[in-house]
């Protein structure tokens, strides 16, 4: 997931918003797929739109900030609404949260041969 600055223009006047996206490889190529509109939201300066992002991310699988973010609580509020709106199918497109993924995750050691090596 990414912030990327939305510009609109409606007659004289110029409206700046934000995004967040993410990147979706569909069959006709990389798309970007709005997440949540941010609105007016001032994410300060560019460099730090990457953290922001991810604290969102974080934050829509269920972990918890160590430091409350406003801008970032407000954000996943906006993403919730927004899924409860569209129904069902945002919510499968949604990223997994936290009480979705299991404690315990099998893991092959052995190939299917039986050797031990982890490369064959």
């Amino acid at each position: 997931m990414y912030i990327k600055r939305s510009i609109s223009k409606q007659g004289d006047k110029t409206y700046v918003s934000h995004v967040l996206v993410e990147s979706v490889l569909t069959p006709k190529g990389p798309r970007q797929r709005t997440i949540c509109n941010l609105g007016k939201l001032d994410p300060g300066p560019k460099e730090d739109w990457i953290l922001l992002a991810e604290r969102i991310q974080a934050a829509l699988v269920g972990q918890a900030a160590l430091f409350p973010d406003p801008r970032v609580e407000d954000a996943v509020r906006r993403v919730r609404a927004r899924q409860a709106k569209l129904g069902p199918a945002a919510a499968e497109a949604a990223p997994p949260r936290k009480e979705d993924v299991p404690e315990v995750v099998p893991v092959k050691t052995r190939c299917g041969s039986g050797c031990r090596r982890t490369r064959c």
